[in-house]
C-alpha cells in the first residue's frame, strides 16, 4: 500500500504541473496525499482513523511559493480493502450529493482559476441537455449526406471519450463498492477531459427480490455521483450474468428466474452434449410466457420502463446512451465460448439444442422440404477447444459447412440471432425514443477475430455469424441496427494483426474494417471499445488511427470511444501518465492539410457511391433521421 501512496502522489504532477502556482497566498485545502497517508495509517494507528473521520484536521496553509497541485483525493486507498462498501436503503433514502469542490476551501473564487475546465460559479456541474454523447454534433456520421464529409466536420467533430466503471461497483446486496474511490476517480477523469463513464446495470441485482420488484437505490447513487462530477453516462442494461473471469465480478440472472429454469432447463441455451448455459436466456423463448405469465421480452421491457421512470430526471442530460444487452457479455451472439470450458483459440460449439430452438429448426426444415435436417445441429464439429482443421464440418478443404445442409443450417442459426437483436432493439427504441428524449440506443457486436484468415470462419459460425467465404455475415445485423436507429459498439479497436497468435489466423483489423464498412453502407454510427486492458502507447496510437479512420479514409470517424476500464491499474503512476496523454491528444489533428484534402475527396467519392438505407430501415421513429437533419442544420 505504501507504494500505491507513492504512485498516486505523482499523479498530482501529471494532472497539475508544478509550474501552476496558487492565486491566493492563504488558500486552505485538503492534502490528498496526506489524506491517503492517513487512510493507510488507519489500518494500524487510531490517530490515522481520526484524521479521516475529521478532515478539518488535515487542512493546512499553503504559502504562495508552494505549488497548487490537486491530487486524486483519497487516492492511496483507491480500490483497496480499507474502503468498505456503502449501504443504501430504499428508493427514497436520503443521500448528499458530493460537491465537485469538496477538496478546496476558500472564499476567493478567483483562486479557482488554476483549475482547468472547472465551473466557477456553482458547486454542481451538470451536463447540458441533449448533447448526446458529448460535443459530437454529427452524432451518427451519416454516409448518405454530403455534409458529413465537409472540412468543417473533419476539423471540429471531436470524438468523446468514456471510461468503463468496474463491473462490481454495485453489489448484489444493493451496496456501492468503494464509494469514496469511485467519487475520486470520477473527478480525476473529469479533470483530464474525459467526457463520461459507462455503468453496467445488472438485471440480477435490480430485480433480485422478485418479479417486478425493482431496487434502483444504489444505481441512483452512482448516477448522482456522475452528475455531480460533471460527466455523462452510458447505461448498459445487462440482461445476462457475469463471471469473475469476464467481468471482474460474479452476477447471475435473478434467482427467481434461475429457479424457473430448474424446472424447465430448456429456457437456457444448450449445446449438443446437453450442457446448459445460464449466462442468458435462450433467444428462442423471447416471446413465450414461461416466467410467471411473462415472456422474456415482457420482463426486459418492464425493467426498461422502470429504469426510464426511476432515472427520468437524468435521461437526456446525464444519461445520454442506453446500451441494450443482446446476449452473453451484452454482445449480440450465442454463448458459444463459456468460461471454464472454452479456451482461446477454440472454435466453440453451436448452442441450438434446447427444445425451443430445435422446434424452430424443425419447422424451418419442413418448410424447405427436408424434414431430416430438423433433427439437430451438424455433425463433425469437434469440441469447444477444437481447431477448424481438426473437424469435418469447419475444415477449409471440403468442409461440411459448404454442403447443402451447411448452407441451410448456418443461415437459420444466424437469422435467429439477428431476429433476437431486432426484438430487443425495437423494444428499447419504443421505450427510450419517445416524448422527445435525447437518448442514444446502442447494442454491441462481438470481436471474434480468431480464425478470420480461414474460409469457414469457424469461431464466428458457432457464435451466430454466417461469415464464411463469399458471405458477409455482419450485413444482416447492421441492417437490423439501421432499422432500429441504433448505434453499434465494436471492440478490438486497440488490436493489430501482427500482435496476435499466428497459428490462430487472427485478423482483428479485417474484422473491424468489415463491420465498419457495413455500418457506413447503411449509415449506422459506430462507437469503439478496446477488448484488452492496455496502457501502452502502441495501443493508444492504434486506437487514435481507428477512431479517426486514418487507414480507411472512406469510412466515417467513430461516434465515441469507450476505454475498458477504470480500476487500480488505470491509476498507477506510469499508466495514468500515458492515459492522460491519450485522452488529451485523441482529437488532435493527425493529418496535415494535403492529406486532409485528399481524405475529403475520397470521402465524397465514397458517400456518392454509398448504398442508401432501405425504406424499411429508416422509420420515422428512428433517431437517425432526426440527427441527420440536425447535422445539416449545424454544418
Amino acid at each position: 500500500m505504501a507504494s500505491v501512496a507513492t504512485a498516486f502522489a505523482s499523479l498530482a504532477d501529471t494532472v497539475f504541473p508544478s509550474t501552476l502556482n496558487c492565486w491566493n497566498d492563504k488558500v486552505r485545502r485538503y492534502s490528498s496525499v496526506q489524506l491517503g497517508a492517513a487512510r493507510l495509517a488507519a489500518t494500524s494507528r487510531p490517530t490515522g482513523a481520526r484524521l479521516i473521520s475529521s478532515p478539518q484536521r488535515t487542512l493546512r496553509q499553503v504559502p504562495s511559493s508552494s505549488t497548487c497541485r490537486a491530487g486524486i483525493f483519497h487516492v492511496a486507498s483507491l480500490y483497496s480493502d480499507t474502503d468498505p462498501p456503502v449501504s443504501f436503503g430504499g428508493m427514497r433514502s436520503t443521500w448528499n450529493e458530493p460537491s465537485t469542490l469538496c477538496f478546496e476551501e476558500q472564499s476567493n473564487w478567483e483562486g479557482r482559476k488554476w483549475m482547468p475546465g472547472w465551473h466557477r460559479k456553482g458547486i454542481r456541474v451538470r451536463a447540458s441537455r441533449g448533447d448526446m454523447l458529448g460535443n459530437n454534433n454529427v452524432r451518427f456520421s451519416p454516409t448518405s449526406e454530403s455534409s458529413a464529409s465537409s472540412s468543417e466536420v473533419l476539423r471540429k467533430n471531436r470524438v468523446p471519450v468514456y471510461v468503463v466503471i468496474p463491473s462490481d461497483t454495485i453489489t448484489s446486496s444493493n451496496k456501492v463498492n468503494r464509494a469514496r474511490a469511485l467519487q475520486a476517480s470520477l473527478r480525476a477523469l473529469k479533470m483530464i477531459g474525459v467526457d463520461g463513464v459507462l455503468l453496467n446495470v445488472w438485471w440480477g441485482n435490480v430485480e433480485e427480490e422478485g418479479p417486478q420488484k425493482y431496487n434502483w437505490a444504489a444505481y441512483l447513487t452512482v448516477v448522482r455521483m456522475v452528475n455531480a462530477a460533471g460527466l455523462k453516462l452510458q447505461a448498459s442494461l445487462c440482461f445476462h450474468g457475469a463471471s469473475m473471469a469476464t467481468d471482474s465480478c460474479t452476477v447471475s440472472l435473478p434467482t427467481w428466474v434461475l429457479k424457473i429454469g430448474e424446472s424447465n432447463p430448456d429456457v437456457f441455451h444448450t449445446d449438443r452434449s446437453g450442457r446448459r448455459s445460464k449466462e442468458c436466456l435462450s433467444f428462442a423463448v423471447d416471446e413465450l410466457t414461461l416466467f410467471d405469465g411473462r415472456s422474456p421480452l415482457q420482463m426486459y421491457g418492464d425493467l426498461m420502463e422502470s429504469f426510464r421512470e426511476a432515472f427520468s430526471l437524468y435521461l437526456g442530460d446525464t444519461i445520454v446512451e442506453v446500451m441494450v444487452g443482446l446476449g452473453p457479455g451484452g454482445e449480440l451472439r450465442y454463448p458459444s465460448f463459456p468460461d471454464g470450458v472454452w479456451r482461446f483459440p477454440g472454435l466453440g460449439e453451436f448452442q441450438c439444442y434446447d427444445k425451443y430452438m430445435l422446434a424452430d429448426l424443425k419447422s424451418r426444415a419442413i418448410s424447405v422440404g427436408n424434414s431430416e435436417w430438423g433433427v439437430g445441429g451438424p455433425e463433425g464439429v469437434g469440441s469447444y477447444l477444437s481447431w477448424p482443421e481438426e473437424t469435418m464440418f469447419f475444415n477449409d478443404k471440403n468442409g461440411i459447412w459448404e454442403s447443402p445442409f451447411g448452407k441451410f443450417f448456418l443461415p437459420w442459426y444466424s437469422e435467429a440471432l439477428v431476429a433476437h437483436g431486432d426484438r430487443m432493439l425495437s423494444l428499447a427504441n419504443r421505450i427510450f425514443q419517445r416524448e422527445g428524449l435525447h437518448v442514444v440506443v446502442a447494442g454491441k457486436l462481438p470481436g471474434i477475430h480468431w480464425w478470420q484468415k480461414t474460409r469457414s470462419h469457424a469461431a464466428e459460425l458457432t457464435a451466430g455469424y454466417y461469415n464464411s467465404d463469399g458471405v458477409d455475415g455482419y450485413d444482416p445485423a447492421i441492417q437490423m441496427f439501421a432499422k432500429n436507429g441504433a448505434l453499434v459498439a465494436v471492440p478490438c479497436v486497440e488490436m493489430a494483426d501482427d500482435e496476435q497468435l499466428a497459428e490462430a489466423k487472427c485478423s482483428p483489423e479485417c474484422l473491424l474494417t468489415q463491420i465498419r464498412s457495413a455500418c457506413a453502407k447503411y449509415g449506422v454510427p459506430v462507437a469503439g471499445e478496446n477488448s484488452l486492458i492496455r496502457f501502452d502507447e502502441v495501443a493508444h496510437a492504434r486506437i487514435k488511427k481507428n477512431v479517426h479512420r486514418v487507414s480507411c479514409p472512406q469510412l466515417p470517424r467513430m461516434a465515441a470511444f469507450t476505454f475498458f476500464r477504470m480500476g487500480e491499474s488505470l491509476f498507477q503512476s506510469s499508466h495514468w501518465r500515458l492515459f492522460v496523454n491519450f485522452v488529451q491528444t485523441l482529437n488532435k489533428d493527425i493529418v496535415d492539410d494535403t492529406e486532409r484534402a485528399s481524405l475529403e475527396e475520397e470521402c465524397n467519392i465514397s458517400y456518392t457511391r454509398a448504398t442508401p438505407i432501405p425504406k424499411e430501415a429508416s422509420g420515422t421513429s428512428s433517431i437517425l433521421g432526426t440527427v441527420r437533419k440536425n447535422a445539416i442544420k449545424n454544418h
